[in-house]
């Protein structure tokens, strides 16, 4: 079913995709030519429990000016955000711009993913992505501001974090668990990364976020998209895919 959709976006837009695909490769083989990709990857069965019933969504708003248009709904409070290099709106300018037919929906703070899982039930959305941010807002003193990343593609719900630490692992494991038997009726696999792409000394992980989705996207599995431990290659690469996103308009 997923591939299927790929498919589609290819002959929808085949020139766009094409680059962004042959990109993704190369950046994959130039890396298996490095190291072997260790074969660990860390899954869990989330369990689901009785169905809860949801209140009614309310009616979306429509604009004044000939009540015909309807005005896009607006997932969460729409705060800035800043994790360690790139801002909320700057990631979603590229996301949403060439990815959004892939499910993607938007960056977030944390505090906001269960209004993101509840927009998920009203749309009865399947297939989703995100971007989510550590960090419950500006002012979070607890909490590090840090991008990671959330891919489903209806067999299994994935958090990515480039640091491999799983920061906020349970809390997203607890909120996700009570509303998936509003999304889906069948058990799902969890998958989380252990494994360090990103240095401690850089700002790269919005970045690290973003090619994890778009690797997602055109079918690399979670796997190769995330095992590799020369965190040095690794920095590299994500700095010429940054550069990438200028160079094919992508911004």
């Amino acid at each position: 079913m997923y591939k299927k959709r790929i498919e589609d976006r290819m002959a929808a837009d085949p020139v766009l995709t094409k680059k962004i695909l042959n990109e993704v490769i190369k950046y994959e083989e130039k890396q298996k030519q490095e190291e072997e990709i260790p074969k660990t990857e860390t899954e869990q069965i989330i369990k689901i429990e009785e169905k809860k019933e949801e209140p009614k969504p309310k009616p979306k708003k429509e604009w004044k000016k000939g009540g015909k248009k309807k005005e896009e709904e607006q997932v969460g409070d729409g705060v800035l955000l800043y994790g360690n290099g790139i801002w909320n709106y700057t990631i979603d300018k590229i996301m949403k711009k060439n990815f959004k037919w892939f499910g993607y929906i938007g960056c977030f703070s944390f505090d906001e993913l269960e209004q993101i899982y509840k927009y998920i039930i009203k749309n009865k959305l399947k297939y989703f992505s995100f971007i989510l941010n550590t960090a419950n807002n500006n002012k979070d003193k607890i909490n590090p501001m840090h991008w990671i990343a959330v891919f489903c593609d209806g067999a299994s719900i994935e958090y990515y974090d480039c640091w491999g630490k799983n920061i906020r692992l349970k809390d997203f494991q607890n909120i996700t668990a009570k509303y998936l038997p509003s999304i889906f009726s069948h058990y799902l696999k969890f998958k989380y990364n252990t494994i360090k792409n990103q240095s401690m000394k850089s700002n790269t992980c919005g970045y690290f976020a973003m090619k994890f989705l778009i690797s997602r996207y055109i079918g690399i599995s979670f796997k190769d998209a995330t095992n590799y431990k020369n965190v040095n290659m690794n920095e590299k690469n994500i700095n010429e895919f940054r550069k990438n996103i200028n160079k094919f308009g992508l911004l």
